[in-house]
């Protein structure tokens, strides 16, 4: 069975520095993060240009960044990117009849991962850590560039 899934995106929320011994970044917007279920995404923005840092899926979204808020390797990972803003960002599915939760929120999820791989973002999927990527190089005429890029990354098996 095939799925049509509809998600509506929130407002990106800022990470800041914390001055607190315990922690690396605070959220001081906390309260604008939903506590619905929903796919979530750490990025970093410099300019126009946003790059995916984390992917991640939560029944609360709230709930989720503050654990992730005391998580000292994905901050350390975080705040270890290049420059940029550190964001918060979060979509929440609108299921349709029949649909279940849980199968949505892993496509979602996954498709974004899929997405931040096959553009060539290094994901901190694994612990904080770089997630294991497949590459895969292209060569040969310009028409195969409609189809796939020269260079792609894939979630490793």
């Amino acid at each position: 069975m095939t799925l049509h899934i509809e998600a509506q995106w929130s407002q990106p929320v800022a990470l800041t520095l914390s001055n607190e011994v315990r922690e690396i970044y605070t959220c001081n917007d906390i309260e604008s993060v939903s506590t619905n279920a929903g796919v979530y995404i750490f990025a970093r923005r410099h300019g126009n240009a946003v790059t995916p840092l984390y992917v991640g899926q939560s029944g609360n979204l709230r709930k989720r960044l503050c654990q992730h808020l005391n998580s000292v390797a994905l901050m350390n990972s975080i705040r270890a990117a290049p420059t940029g803003s550190r964001i918060f960002i979060f979509c929440e599915p609108v299921l349709r009849k029949g649909q279940q939760l849980p199968r949505v929120l892993d496509t979602l999820e996954n498709a974004l991962i899929d997405h931040a791989l096959a553009e060539g973002f290094a994901l901190l999927n694994v612990q904080g850590t770089k997630r294991p990527a497949h590459t895969i190089e292209f060569s040969g005429n310009r028409t195969s560039e409609a189809l796939a890029p020269r260079t792609m990354l894939l979630k490793a098996f």
